[in-house]
């Protein structure tokens, strides 16, 4: 199975004071405002977002939202999966958050364009655009973040597997037997 699946892109516009009543879903559900301003409600908790500004809602997550001005907005939506746990991880620190990147907002773009004149529904392209979004949206995370690990990124791997790749930092040096693990 694919570490992304795409499930659904598109363009919306609302008008002055629409917008959609609160709602959950089993996958990621990325906004990105054209135009406009938009009033969310994320857990109960408001965010307002401008033009230029994205959010993703993580699965399972109660959101809302509403045109907060007295004129016509649009935004772009992409919902997706994630099957990889430490990209799903990742995107997840940074989900519910306003997030400003604009080489993020020009990817975003490029898979709505790509999904619009798609000619060949086998070709992989806005599934890399996405990839590059996510990357580029947790780039910031990715390098401040204290690395849990010298050598290995397991921060997506079971407790246990934690364990065995912490100790075989550890004693990297020593010959270790699978007993001693």
């Amino acid at each position: 199975m694919d570490p992304l699946q795409i499930l659904w892109v598109g363009q919306s516009c609302f008008l002055p004071n629409a917008g959609v009543k609160s709602h959950t879903h089993p996958y990621f559900h990325m906004v990105l405002v054209l135009r406009g301003q938009n009033r969310f409600t994320l857990s109960e908790q408001p965010l307002l977002l401008n033009e230029g500004q994205c959010l993703i809602v993580p699965p399972e997550t109660d959101h809302a939202f509403c045109n907060a001005t007295e004129s016509n907005t649009e935004y772009l939506e992409l919902k997706f999966t994630i099957t990889n746990p430490t990209m799903h991880a990742r995107v997840l620190r940074v989900s519910c958050q306003v997030l400003e990147n604009e080489l993020a907002n020009s990817l975003f773009k490029h898979i709505l364009h790509e999904y619009a004149t798609q000619c060949n529904p086998a070709d992989d392209a806005p599934a890399a655009y996405l990839t590059a979004l996510l990357h580029a949206l947790t780039e910031e995370y990715r390098h401040q973040s204290p690395r849990q690990f010298s050598y290995v990124d397991a921060s997506g791997c079971s407790v246990l597997a934690q364990r065995v790749i912490r100790y075989l930092e550890t004693h990297y040096a020593e010959d270790v037997s699978l007993d001693a693990l």
